[in-house]
């Protein structure tokens, strides 16, 4: 229902209007995504009964690597909106999209209905101002926004999202929150398709490539028969992807291959190394950082620090993990602040940060539990407390993860 042509380009088309003067952040968008796929979105209960057909503002949540900047982009791009990154911009504040739409000679249009805008970032934009700042941006937005034709959109992950959301209540706004879902089965072999195009960098899909994923995600699929909506996730297709174009000989015998080891069940393409190469992908996140001692690039927030993090929000959220000692002050605030958003949005949790996003993720964070002396116990009770809803992939991590170590458990399951 919620597609760009049949939702967006509703509420948002506007004639195409160039930004006349030059600001951070702010772009207009003129061509388009070439490796898009429209993932699905819905309304997301719990969020009130706002009309998204009606409200003046519009709130896209997703959690983390769905590529919700993807979609922002190519939907300001269908419908002439002017993009507003507040990764890029100035940190946000009272005055941010009223005086930047004045800046760059857009306010009277917008005022007419002849200029919209779609805002990304907000978890970043979060991230880098105190609760006050932030609450004043918002009050900016849902000042513009309430006489306006047009909505105004914010694209962020699911904390910001709930905060924006409780912001704008208090300014009498009322909006509806629609969040980037999974894709079908049929799209989640395209997108990871389009995937393995985008990290060669070609503008055609290699027929290999395509046999390649097809084979992967069918083993996927044959494993995890109580979990069908793991391999239409994101950051999961993303992985496959990249097992197959990400290699060091990208070329269609290397591919063929793969495919011929696939077969014959020689190629170890499994759960585990596909969470793998996601937590090597969160790891990146860090170049977004400035320290100053540019070694904590590669030292923090690696895989193994990833789940340590994670088992402890899920098991013990009360014993934090040290941070290396030799982090100056500065650049212990700079990383702290950070995990609070990486942490709580991470792709193996459910954006609340409560929960794993699915099934696979909670047996892969629950066999790392059971074999952490720390949290080992905790675990193993709650676990054990679950009774007939136990998590059906924990004992094939468990297993697995005995295996790998060559050691013996922490936590004994009977």
């Amino acid at each position: 229902m919620f597609t760009i042509n049949k939702f967006w380009k509703g509420r948002l088309s506007v004639p195409d209007r160039k930004i006349s003067k030059a600001l951070e952040g702010w772009e207009h968008i003129d061509s388009k995504v070439e490796t898009f796929l429209e993932a699905p979105l819905h309304l997301k209960s719990g969020f009130g009964d706002a009309d998204p057909e009606k409200s003046n503002v519009i709130l896209v949540s997703a959690p983390g690597a769905v590529g919700k900047s993807t979609l922002a982009r190519q939907i300001a791009f269908e419908t002439k909106a002017i993009l507003l990154d507040l990764a890029e911009a100035d940190p946000v504040g009272a005055n941010t999209l009223v005086g930047g739409l004045a800046r760059t000679n857009l306010y009277q249009s917008f005022q007419q209905g002849e200029a919209s805008i779609v805002i990304d970032g907000l978890d970043e934009a979060r991230m880098r101002v105190t609760q006050a700042s932030f609450a004043a941006f918002i009050s900016d937005v849902a000042d513009l926004a309430k006489p306006n034709c047009k909505p105004v959109i914010l694209f962020g992950r699911t904390g910001a999202v709930q905060e924006a959301w409780l912001w704008l209540a208090e300014e009498g706004i009322e909006a509806p929150v629609l969040e980037i879902g999974y894709y079908d089965q049929e799209r989640a072999a395209e997108f990871a398709k389009i995937q393995a195009q985008k990290i060669r960098g070609e503008l055609k899909m290699r027929e290999p490539d395509g046999r390649a994923i097809d084979l992967i995600m069918g083993r996927l699929k044959s494993d995890l028969q109580a979990e069908a909506s793991f391999v239409g996730y994101a950051p999961v297709l993303i992985a496959v992807a990249k097992q197959v174009a990400d290699r060091k000989e990208r070329d269609s015998q290397n591919t063929q291959e793969l495919i011929s080891r696939i077969e014959q069940g020689q190629a170890k393409i499994t759960i585990t190394t596909i969470s793998n190469d996601i937590l090597s992908r969160e790891q990146r996140k860090l170049s977004s950082l400035s320290f100053e001692d540019p070694t904590l690039h590669s030292r923090l927030y690696t895989p193994d620090e990833q789940i340590v993090r994670l088992i402890r929000r899920l098991y013990d959220n009360m014993t934090p993990p040290p941070l290396p000692p030799t982090m100056s002050a500065q650049d212990r605030q700079t990383y702290t602040e950070a995990l609070e958003t990486w942490v709580r949005e991470h792709p193996f949790l459910d954006g609340q940060g409560e929960n794993p996003s699915s099934a696979v993720f909670g047996g892969l964070l629950a066999s790392k539990a059971l074999h952490t002396e720390s949290v080992a116990e905790k675990a193993l009770c709650t676990e054990f407390a679950r009774g007939t809803s136990t998590n059906p992939f924990l004992a094939e991590f468990y297993i697995e993860e005995l295996k790998s170590n060559n050691s013996k458990p922490l936590a004994t399951l009977q």
